[in-house]
């Protein structure tokens, strides 16, 4: 039933009203946020089957909270759903800056199957308040979104009860040079949705070539992001974004590092490696020359740890081949450009397999 909802939101929207609180609560236009959720919801939408019978003789009753963060909106809605469908209840502790999408699909759930129990509970709690201190020690297993040291200090506090989805990070990968132009707008959708803030926007493409045709496939690419973010509308940046780009743009005029500059903000750098210390949001994107798939994985070592996805842009003869590659080495979610923000509902994030993973974990007595 979820999954037929999160379709009709698709297809049809937000409502103006959430959505123009949701630019309001998030600093990111409407424009953006609608275009995000549309892309978002629908590859939540795509069909799964929990296969519940697989799961029932072990299951037992379970409390669940999910801590949300607040860089992409309704972040926690896909375990939350994969969760409830087992019949745990879960309590999703919304973060401070997105507390309207959880809580609209909610009550359209409510309204549109009144028969069926609505499990997910949407709440808001001031972080050194006693009350959520207290929700997090009766949980049977909390799963928390957000920073690695957010995630280990709850580990500290909460042994063998804490499933973290930490600092993530997303690129993509371009395998021929002549694309179509719906790539290049499937690799802008992907930097521009949200800004560039969420663990699957692109914050580096790998293109197969010469430096010397990537860079002129990266001025094309810009333009395209340039486009983009008057099409869906990008965040003006902050005082303090604003001074961090102007040091990234200054550092790479002294670098000799060729560049393309946005009205917007927007950046696409073609640098000769990939640099972690770079990634930055706010739509600036690293453009890498390399020789093939494998020498992108051996530019990427350096961000292991944070691998999350990977767009592929590929002739259909090489392209499977390709996602063998990245899937194997380590990548949770290999998509098509444009498909970046768009996983399936029971997508393994960060390599969590839900509700598998938390049964995992030791049952309450």
């Amino acid at each position: 039933m979820w999954q037929r909802l999160l379709g009709e939101v698709a297809r049809d929207g937000l409502p103006q009203a959430v959505l123009e609180k949701l630019a309001a609560q998030t600093g990111l236009p409407a424009s953006n946020l609608q275009a995000g959720l549309r892309v978002s919801l629908m590859g939540l939408a795509r069909s799964v089957e929990v296969d519940v019978a697989r799961f029932s003789q072990n299951a037992g009753l379970r409390k669940i909270v999910i801590l949300a963060a607040g860089n992409v909106p309704a972040i926690a809605l896909a375990p939350a759903i994969l969760l409830t469908s087992l019949g745990w209840p879960v309590v999703v502790k919304q973060s401070k800056h997105e507390q309207l999408v959880l809580p609209y699909l909610c009550e359209l759930f409510l309204e549109k199957y009144p028969d069926l129990p609505d499990l997910i509970q949407p709440l808001y709690f001031d972080q050194n308040s006693s009350d959520f201190h207290a929700l997090l020690e009766q949980a049977d297993h909390i799963l928390a979104f957000g920073s690695d040291q957010t995630i280990a200090d709850l580990r500290q506090q909460h042994p063998a009860k804490v499933t973290g989805f930490g600092h993530k990070i997303s690129f993509s990968y371009v395998d021929e040079l002549n694309a179509e132009p719906a790539i290049f707008t499937g690799l802008a959708r992907d930097v521009v949705l949200y800004n560039q803030q969420g663990c699957l926007s692109a914050q580096a493409i790998f293109v197969r070539g010469q430096i010397d045709e990537v860079a002129g496939w990266a001025e094309t690419f810009a333009q395209n992001v340039k486009d983009m973010a008057a099409e869906l509308g990008a965040s003006c940046l902050t005082t303090a974004a604003r001074m961090r780009r102007n040091a990234q743009i200054e550092a790479l005029i002294l670098r000799d590092v060729r560049h393309f500059i946005g009205p917007r903000g927007t950046c696409v750098a073609v640098v000769p490696q990939f640099s972690l210390s770079e990634v930055s949001g706010d739509c600036f994107v690293q453009v890498i020359a390399v020789a093939d798939a494998q020498q992108a994985l051996q530019q990427l070592q350096c961000a292991q740890k944070y691998w999350q996805a990977i767009a592929i842009s590929a002739q259909s003869g090489v392209r499977a081949g390709l996602q063998r590659l990245f899937e194997q080495a380590g990548f949770s979610y290999v998509c098509a450009p444009g498909e970046l923000q768009a996983p399936p509902l029971d997508w393994p994030n960060g390599g969590v397999r839900l509700p598998d993973d938390v049964l995992k974990q030791k049952a309450p007595a």
